[in-house]
């Protein structure tokens, strides 16, 4: 919506989305998902943690999805929410690296890339309650999707 009214001023705004519910993990989830917060928090918060050297990117990685999060207001469920992401990507992340170092191929069979997207749309799915609903309220909700 934005970035049609900007042209009907003859102003050109780059792309903030990606199709990130496309992408078949978390890591490539948040690199095309509000990509303009994602550079900025890459470019002021990863990168000064260390990101880029082997033995600090957990840590950096972890801290820059909390700053994304916590971007979004200073309250609980957004601490959660930022706990949540982190330890996906975070854990996401590492077992790239193990699966690397093991040498395991990645399979590119389009019915593997529609399973991988469609968990990456239920991760993030789970964690949208946590925007709007108070703190007391969440492990009700989560609760309530329980079968038994």
């Amino acid at each position: 919506l934005a970035i049609g009214i900007s042209r009907l001023w003859g102003i050109r705004l780059k792309e903030n989305f990606n199709n990130p519910y496309l992408k078949t993990n978390p890591q490539a989830f948040w690199a095309n998902w509000h990509m303009s917060l994602t550079r900025w928090a890459q470019r002021y918060v990863f990168i000064p943690l260390g990101g880029m050297r082997r033995n600090r990117q957990y840590f950096a990685v972890f801290m820059t999805i909390m700053v994304i999060a916590l971007w979004h207001g200073l309250e609980w469920p957004l601490v959660v929410f930022g706990i949540y992401h982190a330890t996906i990507v975070t854990g996401h992340r590492w077992l790239e690296e193990y699966q690397r170092k093991r040498g395991v191929k990645k399979s590119a069979s389009p019915l593997v890339n529609g399973l991988k997207s469609l968990s990456v749309f239920t991760y993030v799915a789970l964690s949208i309650p946590l925007f709007y609903l108070p703190i007391s309220e969440v492990p009700g909700f989560y609760r309530s999707l329980l079968p038994f």
